[in-house]
């Protein structure tokens, strides 16, 4: 994997999280799993 890989995806879901008000309360499961929805939608 390229370096910056995974702060990228933090990054990403970081703006994820601030356009759809998460809390940042949110579990990273979760997160893991909006990922797999919003990468099987896209």
């Amino acid at each position: 994997l390229p370096k910056g890989y995974f702060s990228k995806i933090k990054d990403d879901f970081i703006l994820y999280l601030e356009e759809n008000n998460i809390k940042e309360s949110t579990t990273w499961s979760q997160l893991g799993y909006i990922a797999k929805e919003s990468w099987v939608l896209n």
